[in-house]
């Protein structure tokens, strides 16, 4: 029983990380999308790549660069001013839950291996953790990939149809 519960936790801390990291990368699209609502797809201010998650902090940091660049143009008024402020600093936020998240996983990697009798080294721990985290954030990356309203709406007017 207490290996199917070190199992259930290991689970359960790396989704602490995955979702909060999730929803750090929704409020930061949020942003993205209010900020081209701002530029217009001007080429002043380039997109930040998203291959830059695979350091998470990294690409926050550029995003909120960006951001503040724009922002500082003085091309919005007070209220937007504020507005985009509190997207990222939502960002922030659910980006230090998310590394939270991150050490009670490799702690949790620990744990398990510990609970089944296996010796782990620290170069194990880690390699294992970082393989852990990057399924996490190719899993985010695929989430986002498939959540095209376009499609959705279609798929809810063809159910609308065959009711």
């Amino acid at each position: 029983m207490e290996k199917f519960v070190e199992i259930i936790e290991f689970i359960a801390k790396w989704l602490l990380f995955a979702f909060p990291l999730y929803q750090a990368y929704i409020e930061l699209i949020e942003q993205q999308k209010f900020l081209n609502k701002i530029v217009r797809k001007s080429k002043k201010y380039p997109k930040i790549s998203p291959w830059y998650w695979v350091i998470p902090p990294l690409k926050i940091t550029l995003e909120k660069k960006r951001g503040l660049t724009i922002l500082s143009e003085g091309l919005i008024s007070k209220r937007d001013f504020e507005d985009s402020i509190i997207f990222g600093r939502k960002a922030t936020a659910w980006f230090y839950v998310s590394i939270a998240g991150l050490l009670e996983g490799v702690a949790a990697v620990y744990e398990v291996f510990h609970s089944f009798g296996y010796q782990i080294s620290y170069f194990k721990l880690v390699f294992i953790s970082v393989l852990v985290a990057a399924i996490c954030i190719i899993n985010i990356r695929n989430r986002i990939k498939k959540i095209n309203i376009t499609s959705f709406k279609k798929k809810l007017k063809q159910i609308k149809k065959e009711s």
